[in-house]
C-alpha cells in the first residue's frame, strides 16, 4: 500500500528525479498522447498499480491526459471497493460454513445474507 496522497513521502516521490525520469519515459513511449483515449496530449502519469511504489518500472505506469487520469481513479478506487466487499463476504461465509464454502453454497445467495446480516446489525 502507497503512502497517503498527502504525505511527505508521497509528495516527495513525486518531486524525485527518479519519479521524474519515469514519467519523462512514459510520455515519450506514448509519443505526448494519451495512452488510454490516444485523442488528448498525456499530461499525467498513472500508476498502474502500487506495488512497486518508489521503485517503479515503466510498465507500471500510463502517460495519460487528465480527464483519462480521473476516470482510472475512478475505476481504480471501484475494483479496491470491490475487492475489500468481496473480502468480507468471504470472511464471513468462511466463519459461518467453514472453509471451502464456494463448493457446496452459491455465492450470489451467501453474499445476500450477508446483506441481511449486516443490515440485522445496521451497518448495511
Amino acid at each position: 500500500m502507497p503512502p497517503s496522497r498527502f504525505s511527505k513521502e508521497y509528495i516527495d516521490h513525486l518531486n524525485s528525479p527518479y519519479w521524474k525520469g519515469i514519467c519523462k519515459q512514459a510520455s515519450a513511449r506514448a509519443h505526448g498522447l494519451c495512452e488510454r483515449c490516444r485523442k488528448r496530449p498525456a499530461r499525467d502519469t498513472h500508476h498502474r498499480h502500487y506495488n512497486t511504489f518508489g521503485h517503479e518500472r515503466l510498465e507500471d505506469v500510463l502517460a495519460v491526459c487528465r480527464e483519462c487520469h480521473d476516470i482510472l481513479e475512478v475505476e481504480k478506487k471501484a475494483e479496491r471497493e470491490e475487492r475489500n466487499w468481496n473480502s468480507r463476504v468471504e470472511g464471513w461465509a468462511a466463519k459461518k460454513y467453514g472453509r471451502g464454502w464456494e463448493g457446496y453454497r452459491d455465492p450470489c445467495e451467501v453474499e445476500r445474507e450477508f446483506e441481511a446480516w449486516l443490515e440485522r446489525k445496521g451497518e448495511y
